[in-house]
Formats: structure tokens, C-alpha cells, sequence
């Protein structure tokens, strides 16, 4: 959205299955809304925590420190197969990925009544398909045991058919990818420290020592907003702006670039999206205090959240969560409280910065048009921010 006069971009559809029971919109604004926090031990038919669980981090044996997560509350092995057109024997090989993506992209498409609108029309359009992955637990399981991979476990669990997968079931003729944006794997996270012995996040609070994990898969349908209007579509939201770069070299791949950061912060509007680690919040709250918060009054601070506290940190769908949240915040006219928040990390000076860290649901604190942006930063270096805005109510 480099041009001179940039044609903004609307969201017309969303679905997600987000932990805790927050399969839908409304389920998750009240999650947010009450304070609510999706962590839960780790469920009994998903993994055996405990064989490999450790207080240690440092401990080099295959072991992890992270109790509990953010999980699902659904039966992940639920699918109609047959709703869908896909053969018993396709089913049986597709990856959990895969089963819930087309699920949450035929609801925000507008096939069921989770949206006002009616159904969007997409068969042979140019809408393209735009996916990012990050955990390839399914696979990985299925190699345990070469003798029982299954037929079609190429359509099954392949990387590109996420995306394509998409193109294929919905009869759309515009370009579809999928971003392999990691492979993580718990264990080695634990060993770097990058995870809260707890599972938990304290985005701000001075137990934030890593962040809690969690799972979910969610599904944005964005249009050019000119597009949207003669097709007279739902508008959840309106992004007027986006920008996108990169720390360079600092301390550790992992660690942010305040420098870089409040750059990015002054082309474009931010709030923020925080992970709850020691190096992250106070470098990106600082950025944020010297780009938005110099002449601001003190008694109108700025608002920053981070739905991390609430469902974890979800990879790579942690970024749609926090637009979603956003969105949410738009319609309600409301400000959830950060959970998790009970004791601010001294050195972030909160009160001295004029910023605000929400500890009940807050109304929106200004009249007219709201504005909302999203501060993603990746763990190699990579910062995005869209900037959102929308009318509240």
C-alpha cells in the first residue's frame, strides 16, 4: 500500500477456532471481555506432558519446562469428510491444519449465519489464497512409523495444499500460496528460554518470563474496499495503511530493535501485540512512548493489550488473533482488560511513558472515527503493523 492514494483494503469475513471455547466471534469477545484465560493442563488424548516434562530449561535430555497451553476444547479429529467432497481415504491422511481450514474459510465466506451479508461469491473469481503454517506436529507423527504412512499423505499433509487445497475445494482461479513461516519445536524453546515455566502469559507483568503456547487456526477474507461496497458486503473493519521491516543486528536474533521498531512505528499508528518477555516489552513500550505518547495528556493514556494473555501465544496465527481482537474492540466500542496483569514490570515506567495497560473493560475513550494498529514482531527480526479503523458500534 505504497501508492500515492492507496485504495483501502476492508475485512468482509472472519471464522476462527481459537482455544478455551472461543470457536466463534461472540465466544471470544466474552472470553475477552470477562478477563477470561483459555490455559488449561494439557488435554489427556492430545500428548502425555508429563513424560516429558522438566523444571529445568537448561536440561539437554528431551525434556521441556512448559506445563500446560492454550488448547482446543473441540475433537480436533471431528470432520465432514463428506460435506466437503473429500474421499474417507483423503480424510483419513489430511492434517489437522488442513481439516480446520477449510472449516473456518467456509464460514467467513459467509456459508453460515456467523455473518450478516449472505454468502460472498468467490466460485472462479480471482480471490487468492494466502496461508502461513508454523507446526508440523501432524507429520512428524505420522514418520514415526514408516510402514503405516498413508496413500495420500502428499494431499494429505503437503505444504502447498493448505492454500491450494482452498483454490480447489472453493473453485478459485487467483493465485495460492502457503508461507512456512517455522519449524518450531518445543524442546528447543524451552532450552533457549523462550517459554513461561507456568504456560502462561504476562504480557507487562513481572512474571513474564517467556510466553504460554497455544493452538488455533483462523480465516480473514479481505477486499479492496471499492469491491466490497458494490458488492454491497459485509465491512468489518477498514485498513487504511500497513508497513513492514526488519531489526538488522542486535544483541540476538531473538531480541528486538527499539531503534528500528519506533521507525517503523512513526510511518505508521501502533498499539501493540506483546508476548510477555523481558526483552520485548520493554524495548517495543518504549518505541511506542516516543512516537505517540510525547505530547499526549496525561490523563488520556494510551491504550496497549495483548491478547497473549488470554490464549497464548498461537505461532503463526498469533497476528490474525490480535486483528481479530482489534476488530472486535471496533465493534464493541469497548477495551478488554490484559489478563495476567496483576504486578507491572518496574522498568517499564508505564505511568511516566502516558501509557495504559487496561485492567477492566474499558469504553472507548474518544468520540468520532477509532483507530487501531498491530505490532507483530517475528522472533528473527521481522516487524509488521497494519493500521486498522472503523466505526465503533
Amino acid at each position: 500500500m505504497s501508492s500515492i492514494s492507496p485504495i483501502p483494503l476492508v475485512i468482509v469475513g472472519i471464522a476462527c477456532r481459537l482455544p478455551g471455547d472461543a470457536t466463534n466471534l461472540e465466544k471470544l469477545w466474552d472470553l475477552l471481555a470477562n478477563g477470561k484465560s483459555a490455559w488449561s493442563k494439557a488435554p489427556a488424548d492430545r500428548w502425555n506432558e508429563e513424560a516429558s516434562l522438566h523444571p529445568n530449561p537448561d536440561d539437554t535430555k528431551g525434556t521441556h519446562n512448559h506445563v500446560g497451553g492454550h488448547y482446543l476444547k473441540q475433537d480436533i479429529g471431528e470432520f465432514d469428510a463428506g460435506f466437503f467432497n473429500v474421499l474417507p481415504q483423503e480424510a483419513a491422511a489430511m492434517g489437522t491444519q488442513q481439516r480446520l481450514l477449510l472449516e473456518t474459510t467456509y464460514e467467513a465466506l459467509g456459508k453460515r449465519r456467523d455473518l450478516p451479508g449472505g454468502n460472498l461469491k468467490v466460485k472462479h473469481s480471482r480471490l487468492q489464497g494466502h496461508v502461513s503454517d508454523r507446526t508440523q506436529d501432524y507429520d512428524r507423527n505420522v514418520y514415526k512409523d514408516m510402514m503405516s504412512i498413508p496413500k495420500y499423505h502428499v494431499t494429505g499433509k503437503g505444504d502447498a495444499i493448505l492454500a491450494n487445497g482452498l483454490s480447489h475445494l472453493f473453485d478459485l482461479n487467483g493465485p495460492s500460496l502457503t508461507l512456512i513461516l517455522s519449524l518450531d519445536h518445543m524442546i528447543s524453546m524451552s532450552n533457549l528460554r523462550m517459554l513461561n515455566a507456568d504456560g502462561r502469559s504476562y504480557s507487562f507483568d513481572s512474571r513474564g518470563a517467556g510466553y504460554g503456547r497455544g493452538e488455533s487456526i483462523a480465516t480473514l477474507v479481505i477486499k479492496r474496499l471499492d469491491d466490497a461496497i458494490r458488492a454491497n458486503d459485509p465491512i468489518r473493519a477498514v485498513l487504511l495503511d500497513a508497513g513492514v521491516n526488519q531489526d538488522g543486528h542486535t544483541a540476538g536474533i531473538t531480541l528486538p530493535s527499539g531503534a528500528a521498531q519506533k521507525a517503523l512505528e512513526r510511518k505508521t499508528w501502533a498499539t501493540s501485540k506483546r508476548t510477555g518477555t523481558l526483552a520485548g516489552d520493554s524495548a517495543e513500550l518504549k518505541g511506542i512512548s516516543q512516537v505517540f505518547c510525547q505530547d499526549r495528556d496525561p490523563d488520556s493514556p494510551l491504550f496497549v493489550g495483548s491478547i497473549k494473555s488470554n490464549i497464548g501465544h498461537l505461532g503463526s496465527a498469533s497476528h490474525l488473533a490480535t486483528m481479530i481482537k482489534s476488530i472486535l474492540i471496533l465493534k464493541h466500542g469497548a477495551i478488554p482488560p490484559n489478563v495476567n496483569f496483576e504486578h507491572p514490570r518496574a522498568n517499564l515506567n508505564l505511568e511516566q511513558k502516558k501509557i495504559k495497560v487496561p485492567e477492566t473493560l474499558e469504553p472507548w475513550p474518544q468520540p468520532g472515527i477509532a483507530r487501531i494498529s498491530v505490532n507483530s514482531f517475528g522472533y528473527g527480526g521481522t516487524t509488521h503493523m497494519p493500521f486498522w479503523s472503523g466505526l465503533r458500534g
